[in-house]
């Protein structure tokens, strides 16, 4: 029976490389539409197509815009990416038993802990960014690393658990 921690880490793993990819290329796919129908406003205007069709070609780069800002492809990018290299180097300490994990009797449990500590700051951080501004906490310090991961020259490494807290944005009245 496989390992579920290396299981869950893999599949974890597989979905951010994913995401990551895909958001990168719809983010350049609309960038360089947006480009593209840029560079055609001064040349409808220099050919005499009229303020209508040029004004229209105009309101397509707002268009593609608004798509961009409304699905934040080039945000979850960037995101994703950086939890995807996260739980890479995290699999990479734990296979090298380096790091925490060289000092830890029980590696597994430690490997474990800090997956599920990334993943938790990852969705904490999208519902964050999903709420209207000043609605939700500020974004972790760390690239998105939970401060636990985050690497500290004079912190002994120990097997303690990664605590992860997640709070939920306050409403106030």
């Amino acid at each position: 029976m496989a390992d579920p921690t290396l299981t869950r880490l893999a599949d974890q793993l597989g979905y951010y490389e994913r995401t990551a990819s895909r958001s990168q290329k719809s983010f350049r796919v609309v960038k360089v539409l947006q480009l593209i129908v840029a560079a055609a406003v001064p040349v409808a205007a220099t050919a005499g197509a009229g303020a209508v069709v040029t004004a229209m070609i105009g309101g397509l780069i707002l268009v593609l815009e608004g798509i961009q800002a409304l699905f934040g492809w080039q945000q979850n990018w960037i995101n994703y990416r950086n939890t995807a290299e996260a739980l890479k180097s995290e699999q990479h300490l734990y296979q090298a038993h380096a790091g925490p994990y060289a000092r830890t009797p029980s590696a597994a449990r430690l490997l474990a802990e800090r997956i599920e500590a990334l993943l938790s700051s990852e969705r904490s951080g999208w519902v964050s960014a999903q709420l209207p501004a000043g609605a939700g906490q500020p974004a972790p310090a760390g690239n998105g690393r939970p401060p636990e991961l985050l690497p500290h020259e004079d912190a002994p490494m120990t097997d303690e658990p990664v605590q992860a807290e997640v709070t939920a944005p306050r409403s106030d009245p």
